[in-house]
């Protein structure tokens, strides 16, 4: 079976899609992954919109295609036939799907042998706005951060310079603040990075000032994404929590909350194409206004449905609102299964406050809850993994339970980059002790996320251009991802991912990470 749907059949079930046969800048945007995952995307039906947007540029789609050569959906070339190729890349995995991706283009690979008539290949999205490093060797010139202005400079700077020598066009592309073009830098763990005084060193995360005002909402509604027929909108950006193991503000920064107006003025446009409407965020509960805006949604005639809430900002009225559109299903995310170690991540979030919300969920008729769960995290003891299974029974007496349960791993930019991840045969050991303490306990369902998995992405996350010499290779094996999964860092290392600034600076990790 393809991993990607029949073309044909793709473009005829999609509403929204956008068909340029030419222009003067081609652009191929490339989700490395299914289709299904991509076209749930919000950042990558943004890019798509943006720049076909233009009169000088067109953008044609490309997914993963596990079977053989990806190829643009909207007309089946290749990805060498076009003059810029952009990677959009949320997650550190799909490392590997670019790799794989361009090994199969015939655009020449790693990217010193590029010759001059190849395409640009650029690449932006959350991972790569942490730690672009790994995927240095391939990529022309990564965009750190936000893009909806980003893409615009970049194709005004390619439209006026693309006749110039391909070195000389990357080093324009360098003083676009945001724009890291890695063969102009080089890096040692000695002595970090250098790079020739004209260069930013770093180079500065970029955040988009249009958000609050422009928003970002679906292009193209399709049947065949993980979010099916829906539209989907984002109501904000950033988070201003703090957790200690997330990335989110080290890339999007403090939390940005859209007008009400303006998002209801979206769902007006949205049930146009369809009546399910998802309203996208890092903490979409923690919209201030999240109630009358589900509640109003509803009155229009939408189908609502969110991503995961939290338990300490979920209120009864939300509840009824998302039950009322046909949600059946609530999702949490306590993280770990003891307030102890809770706090310590900053998510002090109390057994009660979960048993609460799933309580409140019940009562307004929802017939399943979906919680999510680490292991590994630095400190965690027996007893916190224990402190999973009672959490489990607890909520099971209220409530059916399918919880995930995740192998921590530590991300760049985070107060946690510092820590090893947990080795596979720990992480294995509380898995078992999670299952066994379920066994025989009809309404749980546990689903254990694969640690060898989890070491890859640690890998990556974390991982450096040597790494990905390695990746173009085919010699990045298990024992390579352990132990760069298992490196502990000190402030006086010179690390990867220092060519990204967020905002702020590792010495205020390292603070955070002193003090957990």
């Amino acid at each position: 079976m393809s991993f990607l749907p029949r073309k044909r059949d793709l473009i005829s079930s999609e509403t929204g899609t956008i068909i340029k046969k030419e222009a003067l800048t081609e652009v191929s945007l490339v989700f490395p992954n299914s289709y299904r995952v991509g076209m749930s995307n919000l950042g990558f039906q943004t890019l798509y919109g943006l720049i076909n947007s233009r009169e000088d540029a067109l953008c044609h789609r490309a997914f993963l295609d596990r079977e053989g050569e990806t190829r643009t959906v909207e007309t089946g070339r290749r990805l060498s036939g076009y003059d810029i190729v952009a990677f959009s890349i949320p997650f550190e995995l799909d490392y590997l799907n670019v790799v794989r991706i361009l090994g199969r283009s015939g655009i020449s690979f790693p990217g010193k042998d590029r010759a001059e008539k190849e395409p640009l290949i650029i690449a932006g999205g959350a991972a790569v706005s942490l730690n672009p490093e790994p995927l240095s060797p391939f990529i022309d010139a990564f965009v750190a951060g936000e893009a909806e202005e980003l893409i615009g400079e970049i194709l005004d700077l390619y439209a006026a310079r693309r006749r110039l020598h391909r070195t000389r066009l990357l080093e324009y592309l360098s003083s676009i603040p945001g724009v890291y073009v890695p063969s102009l830098y080089e890096f040692d763990y000695g002595s970090g990075f250098t790079a020739p005084a004209s260069l930013p060193l770093p180079v500065r995360l970029r955040r988009s000032g249009s958000f609050l005002s422009e928003g970002t909402r679906s292009v193209i509604v399709s049947p065949g994404a993980a979010f099916s027929n829906m539209f989907l909108i984002e109501v904000s950006r950033g988070c201003s929590r703090g957790c200690l193991f997330c990335p989110c503000p080290a890339v999007y920064g403090a939390a940005r909350h859209r007008g009400v107006e303006a998002i209801l003025g979206d769902v007006r446009e949205g049930l146009g194409v369809t009546g399910r409407i998802g309203f996208v965020g890092a903490a979409v509960s923690d919209y201030p206004e999240i109630d009358n805006l589900v509640g109003l949604s509803c009155d229009m005639g939408g189908r609502v449905s969110t991503s995961s809430l939290r338990a300490d900002s979920m209120t009864a009225g939300l509840l009824s609102a998302l039950r009322r559109s046909g949600q059946r299903t609530i999702t949490l995310a306590p993280e770990t299964g003891s307030y102890r170690l809770r706090r310590k991540i900053g998510k002090p979030i109390s057994d009660g406050e979960v048993l609460s919300a799933l309580e409140k969920a019940r009562k307004a008729g929802f017939r399943g809850a979906k919680l999510y769960f680490m292991i590994g995290l630095p400190g965690e003891t027996t007893g916190d993994v224990e402190a999973i299974v009672r959490l489990l029974k607890k909520a099971s007496a209220i409530i059916p339970v399918r919880a995930t349960v995740a192998p921590f791993v530590p991300k760049a930019w985070t107060p946690f980059s510092w820590s090893p991840m947990e080795s596979k045969e720990k992480l294995k050991a509380k898995g078992g002790l999670i299952r066994k303490g379920v066994s025989g306990e009809k309404r749980i369902k546990v689903v254990l996320e694969s640690s060898r998995t989890a070491v890859a992405e640690a890998a990556l996350a974390r991982g450096d251009r040597l790494l990905g010499h390695h990746l173009a290779r085919g010699t990045a094996d298990e024992k390579l991802f352990r132990d760069y999964a298992g490196r502990s860092f000190t402030p006086d290392d010179h690390t990867p991912w220092e060519i990204i600034d967020p905002g702020f600076s590792k010495e205020e990790l390292w603070k955070r990470w002193m003090d957990y």
